[in-house]
């Protein structure tokens, strides 16, 4: 996108996203702006004695009416002004706006999937953390604003990549900090012919953690099941996985101690599995050591 050259008024602004497939009229952009859905233009301001006035529109105006277009019908008309209200709306760019900060990935794999088997990544599916009357819009306008940000027509299918850097662990008042920042979005072909919303960590599709974790788990009931089946622990089909640019507080427990925390109702549920896999790598760091070995990656 030109941000050097930003629409002059709402007429440019007009043009300009209908160069994105985008067809709205200069009336419901000056009300989108009145209503707060897309940013204000900067108040008018001359050009010089008789060459008349502009009022320049940030490139944020058009990434948001394109995405506000999307998904008050936009390319397929699936939903009404009705069921999509102002407040919806404003709903929706509010929580997309988290996505870029703190989004938390829900994953989930096929129903007939078993302890000892994997499904192909593909088959994971996933789902951002959200609420109900948000969640039909979520992807459309995440995909249609940044596909307005990279240039992209709307009408073309692609793949919008979030990367989020590996986690940085560090410490702070004695507990282990685990951070990740947001560091390239992309747009890009779409293989299969339609929108697909991808996260991904350090490179690697967020989908795949999931089927890590699966690994891990079944690692710690061959080695210890009793123990295994007493904390009432299992293979997770479904996770809740954060890619959270705050801190998440892990702390140095050993395994016990974090179940005990999760049964107290001292750990928060969205956490509890972090915590636990956490738990799992120090102790298995410890044997390690204790055995002169090599720490698992």
């Amino acid at each position: 996108m030109n941000e050097s050259n930003p629409p002059q008024n709402v007429s440019e602004l007009r043009d300009r996203l209908h160069t994105l497939g985008v067809d709205v009229s200069t009336r419901t952009l000056q009300r989108w702006a009145k209503q707060e859905l897309i940013p204000q233009p900067d108040p008018p301001r001359g050009k010089g004695r008789g060459k008349g006035s502009i009022s320049v529109w940030s490139e944020r105006a058009i990434c948001a009416a394109a995405g506000v277009w999307m998904i008050r019908g936009g390319l397929g008309g699936h939903w009404s002004r009705r069921i999509l209200s102002k407040e919806t709306a404003k709903k929706v760019q509010h929580v997309a706006a988290e996505m870029y900060t703190r989004p938390m990935v829900l994953l989930s794999l096929p129903e007939d999937t078993t302890d000892e088997d994997d499904p192909p990544l593909e088959t994971v599916t996933f789902a951002l953390d959200c609420p109900p009357n948000v969640e039909p819009f979520l992807f459309p306008y995440l995909i249609a604003t940044e596909k307005a940000r990279h240039s992209w027509s709307l009408g073309r299918a692609a793949v919008v990549s979030f990367e989020w850097a590996e986690s940085a662990k560090g410490t702070a008042k004695g507990s282990h900090v685990d951070t990740r920042e947001l560091i390239r979005i992309s747009v890009a072909e779409a293989p299969h012919g339609k929108n697909e919303l991808r996260f991904l960590v350090g490179g690697m599709d967020v989908r795949a953690y999931i089927l890590k974790s699966r690994q891990i788990m079944r690692d710690l009931r061959a080695s210890n099941r009793m123990a295994f089946e007493e904390q009432g622990l299992g293979i997770e089909t479904h996770a809740a996985w954060p890619l959270a640019s705050n801190s998440i507080r892990i702390g140095d427990e050993t395994w016990e101690e974090v179940t005990q925390k999760y049964k107290k109702g001292e750990v928060p549920e969205r956490e509890r599995r972090v915590r636990l896999l956490w738990a799992y790598h120090l102790e298995k760091d410890t044997e390690s050591d204790k055995r002169g070995g090599k720490s698992p990656d």
